[in-house]
């Protein structure tokens, strides 16, 4: 998340304390308040470190894939926020279409084009240059989206939001 005015009060949990936290299974979520977390009623936090930070305007938080955190908006804020499919989370990706039964997008997915780490002609971008990007598989997933046209053998071009 990059924060362009107000501030953060961000909380994180090392993803294998999760057992400490009282996650509800198979949600994101945990039982108890993040922010007024009383260790008398939620004796296992004490044994889960957190990290505390604050977010300020110009500061750029990156969160890995199922990595506890927790947010607190201090001020009014204006941010930008996006998902980032990886190795790191590719899983949770896939696991979201079968839960939203995305069936058309899973079949289409080619696991063989699916980025995984670096490549050789990494480079350093700007964030409007990282977002304007296309990988082989979102492609692919919105050509077959595109519908006849495409199915009959004409090339759709096809804008991705």
């Amino acid at each position: 998340m990059y924060l362009m005015s107000g501030k953060k009060l961000w909380r994180f949990w090392d993803r294998e304390q999760t057992f400490n936290l009282y996650h509800k299974p198979f949600t994101a979520h945990f039982r108890f308040r993040s922010f007024d977390v009383d260790l008398k009623r939620n004796p296992l936090l004490a044994d889960a470190p957190m990290y505390e930070v604050v977010q300020e305007p110009g500061d750029l938080v990156f969160v890995p894939a199922n990595s506890p955190h927790a947010v607190h908006n201090m001020d009014d804020i204006t941010a930008l926020s996006m998902n980032y499919v990886d190795a790191t989370n590719l899983w949770l990706y896939l696991a979201g279409l079968v839960e939203d039964e995305s069936w058309e997008e899973l079949e289409m997915f080619d696991v063989d084009a699916a980025p995984f780490g670096l490549v050789r002609g990494q480079k350093d971008v700007s964030f409007g240059e990282f977002k304007s990007q296309r990988v082989g598989w979102e492609r692919a997933n919105a050509e077959y989206r595109a519908g006849a046209r495409f199915a009959q053998g004409e090339r759709v071009p096809v804008w991705l939001d």
